[in-house]
């Protein structure tokens, strides 16, 4: 199973992630104590708030001043096709960043932007063709 890191604002919890997934059609079900199943079209991927500094890469930025733990919202997923539908259902969100878990950290916008621009690339391969270092 692979896993994408979000860092989203303090006032974008997960529950409203999860009720803007339920919103664009997308099936929620609470799996155990914060942490959903995501169901469409037959494939899935689980969500969850993770807490613990050791789980999450050291790559996400800090706020200014922000200190102690830095939770991030985690998509874990075996479908890279089926998270790109997750990912671009908020790529006019928040500001938020990225991190694929396999060396690429960027603004969410821009993640979606490279996936967009590339819609067969596979980022757990690298960048995507004609991508910068």
């Amino acid at each position: 199973m692979n896993a994408i890191f979000l860092r989203v604002p303090d006032l974008y919890s997960l529950e409203l992630v999860v009720s803007e997934l339920h919103r664009l059609g997308f099936q929620v079900e609470e799996a155990t104590a914060n942490r959903f199943r995501i169901d469409k079209g037959g494939d899935h991927a689980w969500l969850f708030l993770e807490r613990e500094p050791a789980e999450v890469p050291v790559t996400l930025p800090r706020e200014a001043g922000e200190a102690g733990p830095l939770p991030a919202i985690v998509i874990e997923y075996y479908s890279v096709n089926f998270v790109r539908l997750v990912l671009q259902a908020f790529a006019n969100g928040p500001e938020a960043w990225v991190d694929n878990d396999h060396g690429t950290t960027l603004l969410w916008r821009d993640f979606v932007s490279l996936m967009d621009n590339d819609p067969k690339w596979d980022w757990r391969q690298g960048p995507p063709t004609g991508a910068g270092p």
